[in-house]
């Protein structure tokens, strides 16, 4: 989020800092919170072209200046975190997705500067939502709740 397009409604489902996921052995795991001009010459994982994480991410080293340096292109969070596990670079990504991974001999550190991310559901506008629908969406709240 945030999505401006007349043909779908958000709704917000949490706001969380970003942190940067390292290998559990890395120099930089040893700090409780990582400025961005820390990972200088990095070698970055980074979510796919045309996504607002990389977007943000990428202005973000920008207003640091420093270069952000990208090795692989992933889709999801969980498989760049995979991918800091397997000594391929560092991510910066959303906590839920470091959680469900977190076994991997990778850490999360903050960011400073901090790195807000807004998740939230699409739907159709002006579609009702089915059972299912509000079903899952109260089961994915309780869910996140209880990881906060």
């Amino acid at each position: 989020m945030p999505l401006n397009d007349a043909r779908v409604e958000c709704e917000p489902l949490v706001t969380s800092q970003c942190v940067i996921i390292l290998p559990a052995n890395h120099r930089l795991a040893r700090k409780h919170v990582v400025r961005l001009t820390d990972l200088a010459g990095e070698r970055m994982i980074q979510t796919s072209q045309g996504n607002f994480h990389r977007e943000m991410v990428a202005a973000a080293f920008a207003s640091a200046g420093i270069q952000y340096e990208g090795s692989v292109d992933t889709p999801t969070g969980i498989s760049a975190c995979q991918f800091v596990a397997e000594g391929l670079g560092l991510a910066i990504m959303d906590p839920f997705a470091y959680r469900a991974v977190r076994g991997l001999g990778i850490v999360a550190r903050p960011t400073r500067p901090a790195l807000n991310l807004s998740l939230g559901f699409f739907f159709p506008a002006n579609r009702p939502r089915s059972n299912l629908v509000k079903s899952f969406v109260q089961a994915t709240r309780t869910a996140v709740a209880s990881m906060q």
